[in-house]
């Protein structure tokens, strides 16, 4: 907590992108918007909220968005990958005593490619061994012929257009028999996201200077 406002710029990547008069006011607003309160171990989902909103789901479907409005005849497929299996490469960052936060950013690929290291355990248990299949079966199924099968879930693509209204429409991949279409206002709390005076033009932000509405008011 005391040292929040100096590393949140270098943790959540704006150091370079929000002026230095801005820079303590913004990791206050940001702190206090998923936070409420100082850092604390209670608060621990919130703060990994915090990270996964802004590293990952928030420009990932704005690049997904943008890329489907462009591929006119290549459709654009998304899917949130949240199966927490035997092993997570969250265990080479989270010891197991800290608490199972769920699945970490690159555990689907512990599906799709070997990864021996990774998979501490010799042999899968049957939920593993099953989405290790369905994995396989929805890339190998897009790099044949351009349409992920995932079995009796229709994937509708992402549509620009439901972006422009703030959806985004993605699979939501929660276990080998848990899949869904899900149709999300506000993915990765964008809204909040591009109201900070995040000087990005390639993230579609640009600097309050230029648009001063869209920012949020800071004194």
């Amino acid at each position: 907590n005391r040292r929040w406002v100096d590393v949140a710029p270098y943790l959540l990547n704006y150091n370079e992108t929000v002026s230095e008069i801005f820079k303590p006011a913004v990791s206050l607003i940001i702190q206090n918007h998923y936070v409420k309160g100082p850092i604390t171990d209670s608060s621990a989902f919130n703060v990994v909220k915090l990270f996964g909103d802004r590293q990952f789901l928030a420009d990932n479907g704005r690049a997904a968005a943008l890329q489907a409005k462009l591929n006119l005849f290549s459709p654009v497929y998304f899917y949130q990958f949240r199966y927490r299996g035997q092993n997570s490469k969250s265990e080479f960052y989270n010891p197991s005593d800290y608490g199972n936060y769920g699945a970490a950013n690159g555990d689907d690929l512990l599906y799709i490619l070997e990864h021996s290291v990774l998979f501490f355990n010799s042999s899968l248990d049957i939920r593993d061994a099953e989405m290790r299949d369905l994995m396989v079966k929805l890339w190998a199924s897009f790099a044949i012929t351009g349409v992920p099968d995932v079995g009796d879930v229709t994937w509708d693509p992402v549509q620009f257009s439901d972006f422009r209204q703030g959806y985004l429409t993605f699979l939501d991949i929660a276990g080998p028999h848990n899949l869904r279409m899900v149709r999300k206002y506000d993915f990765g709390n964008q809204v909040f996201w591009n109201s900070l005076p995040f000087k990005e033009p390639e993230s579609g932000r640009e600097s309050c200077s230029k648009q001063p509405s869209r920012c949020t008011k800071i004194s």
